[in-house]
């Protein structure tokens, strides 16, 4: 809990403070706290800290840290489970590989990446096999920085991309009327929400949007259902506001401005169509990320089965290139399974909508790829 990350006081009297004092002192404290509690390992119940349990049982993670470490790009992918846009009936949608004191974790992967594909190979699965129906994926942890300025969008800027010429993606319609725009499948309409998904799949962690304090563990895991959480009452493990300081921090998060010098290659290769540098609202908000955040249906080569409420199993969020140079340069694996190493194998990889800029990539010149290659490592 926040009282324990930072000396004096509760979490509600610390934010307290933040909002009793200038606005620039108010944003750095709650920045700090907000950092804390993304490096905080949070632990199984009970424990002596209201809030500062509930962990697992099964979890993936015991922090955001852990996923991205640095708030930057992942370097390990989680297993994802999927028939249709649901998850497998034991495991659930994601594989957890821990468990708290007293249960084994749900099993172990190992992941291999050659010739522009991903593999997994599941081993020690807790329940028996997988339901025979079930596809297994992967996910990449994305980079974090920059993302305020897309909380910030209004819906107009990412529907105006629609039907748009060279494009063929849609904005994700989420079941509420909401424009999804986080996630490789752009599922989450805020940073918020988004937050409070992981919290769910990768910490067991229950939050106001998704209140299972069992996180993934389904109703056939009946050794995960019988321990403890740290739900009081019914009332979610993770507060509201641990949530949304979590969200601003995130979204304090700067991304390096991008070095825009020869940007030809990159608009005359055709990946600008999609990857769109700036996306700008009526009200004069901008976010430069070099994505559209609309689905474009990536072909049956990005197609791993694992489809999502409103978003089919080859449909992915254009993801956001911003800080692909620093995520190369850390040796991060690309596309949503880190099949690809390298800028050309992730281009080789595109099908569907991205099939006409990876032809045009693909018979460019040595000197425009090279030129290409040299402008996204800028980024």
């Amino acid at each position: 809990m926040i009282e324990r990350l930072l000396p004096g006081g509760s979490a509600r009297a610390l934010l307290a403070l933040a909002l009793l004092v200038t606005p620039a002192m108010s944003s750095t404290l709650e920045d700090a706290i907000g950092e804390r509690l993304f490096k905080r390992q949070w632990v199984s119940a009970p424990s002596s800290t209201r809030s500062n349990d509930g962990l697992g049982p099964l979890y993936a993670a015991v922090s955001c840290a852990g996923c991205h470490p640095r708030a930057g790009a992942g370097q390990t992918p989680v297993v994802r489970f999927g028939i249709g846009t649901a998850g497998d009936p034991v495991y659930g949608k994601e594989l957890q590989p821990l468990g708290v004191a007293g249960l084994a974790g749900e099993g172990e992967a190992t992941i291999r990446h050659g010739g522009g594909k991903a593999a997994v190979t599941l081993a020690n699965l807790a329940d028996g096999p997988l339901d025979p129906a079930t596809r297994i994926g992967l996910r990449q942890p994305t980079a974090l920085a920059g993302l305020n300025a897309v909380d910030r969008l209004d819906d107009d800027a990412i529907l105006a991309g629609e039907n748009g010429q060279g494009r063929r993606g849609r904005a994700h319609r989420l079941a509420d009327g909401r424009i999804g725009r986080y996630g490789w499948k752009a599922s989450t309409a805020s940073l918020t929400e988004q937050i409070a998904l992981a919290f769910s799949l990768d910490l067991g962690l229950s939050t106001a949007q998704f209140p299972d304090p069992f996180g993934d563990c389904t109703a056939r895991e009946l050794a995960c259902r019988a321990l403890p959480t740290g739900s009081d009452h019914g009332e979610p493990e993770m507060p509201d506001y641990i949530v949304s300081t979590l969200a601003s921090y995130v979204g304090s998060l700067p991304a390096k401005p991008p070095a825009l010098a020869g940007a030809q290659p990159f608009a005359a290769l055709g990946c600008a169509a999609c990857h769109t540098p700036v996306l700008r609202d009526k009200k004069g908000h901008e976010a430069l990320i070099f994505s559209d955040l609309l689905l474009h249906d990536m072909g049956p080569g990005l197609d791993d089965g694992i489809a999502e409420a409103g978003a089919a199993a080859s449909e992915w969020r254009t993801a956001p290139l911003i800080g692909l140079g620093q995520r190369l340069a850390a040796g991060s694996r690309l596309l949503h399974d880190g099949r690809a190493e390298t800028v050309a194998e992730a281009v080789a990889a595109h099908g569907g909508d991205g099939a006409q800029a990876r032809d045009l990539y693909m018979t460019a010149s040595q000197a425009d790829r090279t030129l290409l290659e040299s402008y996204l490592k800028g980024l």
